[in-house]
């Protein structure tokens, strides 16, 4: 959202200067249900001259590491985050949107934790991108992809490339060319590219979120691969 300020809002954005360095403007707690885990999830609506922001952590009553884990992580993201639209702000004159949205896709052996976060920074900054936080319930360990698939990252690369070039439908050559480069450049064998998987009860659920290995209106991608 671009905001354009004119000599009637001088004053107005006086006020925000001296009143909107960092805001919070609520903090509210909302309690679900998922695979009979208790889960509150705290909401915190943040806004200043450079950012309006929606935090939403997710707070897993039985399993407090986790909770903590998942806690550090998300704020940790916000700040790097709020650094750069500060530092943007005085130029772009743009006010950044950042937003994170909370699924469980939890089941009887894994809490799975799936955060979705959004960011808006103008035209050319527009981009969902997805995390995810897996804990085995039984080891009570972080799992990682690599450790649930019994696969090296490589492998697991080669089989989503594969996997994606085949299920795609190509209009034309050119096509064809530009959109198989999106597809092996989202799918290389490094951690950002996978680092949003859910265990389910019988195999693994990878996702790619818009704009990682097809254009971002073709929507979110997703492979399944089974376990070890």
């Amino acid at each position: 959202m671009r905001i354009i300020y004119n000599n009637k809002k001088s004053y107005f954005k006086k006020i925000i200067s001296v009143t909107l360095s960092v805001l919070v403007i609520s903090v509210l707690s909302t309690s679900l249900i998922s695979c009979k885990e208790k889960i509150i999830v705290n909401t915190q609506a943040i806004a200043s001259e450079s950012l309006i922001a929606t935090i939403k952590i997710p707070k897993y009553e039985r399993y407090p590491e986790f909770s903590n884990l998942i806690k550090e992580e998300i704020e940790k993201d916000f700040l790097e985050y709020k650094k750069y639209a500060e530092m943007d702000y005085p130029y772009s004159g743009i006010i950044s949107t950042y937003r994170t949205e909370t699924e469980d896709f939890s089941n009887s052996k894994y809490l799975n934790c799936f955060i979705k976060k959004y960011i808006y920074a103008g035209e050319n900054i527009e981009n969902e991108y997805f995390i995810t936080f897996v804990l085995n319930k039984k080891t009570k360990q972080i799992e990682t992809l690599e450790k649930l698939s019994g696969k090296k990252l490589e492998e697991i690369s080669k089989y989503c490339e594969k996997t994606l070039l085949s299920n795609a439908k190509w209009e034309s050559e050119y096509e064809y060319n530009v959109m198989s480069d999106d597809i092996k450049n989202g799918t290389r064998p490094v951690q950002r590219n996978y680092r949003a998987f859910v265990a389910g009860k019988k195999d693994i659920t990878i996702y790619f979120a818009p704009g990682q290995v097809l254009s971002s209106w073709f929507g979110p991608q997703t492979v399944t691969i089974s376990y070890k």
